[in-house]
């Protein structure tokens, strides 16, 4: 009977913590997903108000339970968008927190004062807007470039125009 009991004590135990570590992974899964997601956001803004915005509003959009995992908040103290203006690929970076409450701490030990746990995850995801920006081409005529002879470019049937007596562009025989 002892064996019994002792066997039970340990199995509600153990129970009791890998509830505790399923609730953990699920506020911690959750939190990462919204840092993700926040941060794709802001990384399609084109300047930092819009991307403080779209991180916030892609954030809300994980809803949790509020009582074992709070709602994710972007941290705007460390908010970075595009900084360093001479790096080749301009960056944002997220960090969003929330709280976890386990309840095994409640049930081993209910004089803790506080059984949230926080957690915090952070992204950095290029700035798509800023780092797409194409470079400024002079606009040029492809038919004077290939009649000037600077290119040879071979026509539809093969040949290129200017190699032979009878090869040249726009001739009618």
């Amino acid at each position: 009977m002892l064996d019994f009991v002792v066997g039970t004590m340990l199995a509600i135990s153990l129970t009791v913590v890998a509830v505790d570590l399923v609730l953990y992974m699920t506020g911690y899964g959750s939190n990462d997903s919204a840092a993700r997601d926040a941060a794709r956001a802001a990384g399609t803004a084109d300047s930092a108000p819009v991307a403080k915005q779209a991180a916030v509003l892609a954030c809300a959009s994980h809803k949790t339970d509020g009582f074992t995992v709070s709602q994710p908040q972007v941290d705007m103290s460390a908010f970075h968008f595009a900084d360093d203006p001479t790096a080749a690929v301009p960056l944002v970076s997220i960090t969003t927190r929330c709280d976890i409450t386990l309840p095994a701490a409640n049930f081993f030990a209910a004089h803790l004062p506080s059984t949230a746990f926080a957690a915090s995850r952070r992204y950095v995801f290029p700035a798509l807007v800023l780092a797409q920006q194409p470079p400024i081409l002079e606009p040029f005529n492809v038919r004077a470039l290939i009649t000037s002879g600077d290119v040879s470019l071979p026509l539809i049937d093969g040949s290129i125009p200017g190699v032979g007596s009878s090869d040249v562009v726009g001739s009618s025989e």
